[in-house]
């Protein structure tokens, strides 16, 4: 199944800006229309018309937040109409703070919703400072302990205040790195350095 993570912004509904992202570095995150949620350029780009998808929504106990997953709704029954696609969201709902329990809170319930065979998306643009800390830990344990399971992109979406320009960057790279840095550990190479740098395309 894939499977498309976000969080519901904390900012009020005003201060939403409803815009086209530009993509940067991905052609599949290219969406004409005007949206709030640099998740649904993935869904856009990701998603056959008429395939199946689950979306997971995280939700803080917060006014803002709760209008925001309104709106989210209404933009992801645009795009899933709009392609024919058939979804499933279920909003995962945690504590409005910053404690350490809300944070490992919000990660077993993102686990659990985690199969074998899954296709994972996710944005980690809102929330909590450490809500991307969180999710990557989540993607982790998904591509680690369920069989067949993958991370295809990881999003972020960037408003330029000075201009009003919107970016979508695709930064799966980052946590695919992550990933690399620990084999290297467990293989023990000589030079580890070199070997991230001629991945990196750095130290010429």
């Amino acid at each position: 199944m894939k499977k498309f993570i976000t969080v519901s912004p904390f900012q009020p509904k005003e201060n939403l800006t409803k815009g086209k992202y530009a993509a940067v570095d991905n052609s599949k995150l290219l969406y004409d229309g005007e949206i709030q949620f640099p998740i649904l350029t993935a869904i856009n780009g990701y998603v056959e018309d008429g395939e199946e998808i689950n979306v997971l929504c995280i939700q803080a106990d917060y006014d803002n937040a709760i209008e925001n997953t309104k709106e989210f709704e209404v933009e992801l029954k645009e795009l899933c109409d709009k392609k024919q696609i058939k979804y499933t969201l279920n909003i995962i709902k945690i504590e409005h703070n910053n404690n350490l329990e809300t944070h490992l809170d919000t990660f077993h319930k993102l686990i659990q919703n985690c199969e074998d065979e899954d296709e994972i998306y996710a944005c980690i643009t809102y929330g909590f400072k450490p809500m991307p800390m969180i999710e990557v830990m989540a993607l982790n344990y998904a591509c680690k302990i369920k069989k067949n399971t993958k991370v295809n992109c990881v999003v972020y979406g960037e408003k330029d205040f000075s201009t009003g320009e919107m970016k979508v960057y695709d930064v799966t790279s980052l946590y695919l790195l992550d990933g690399v840095i620990q084999r290297l550990a467990q293989a023990k190479v000589t030079n580890p350095m070199k070997q991230i740098e001629m991945l990196l395309d750095l130290g010429k």
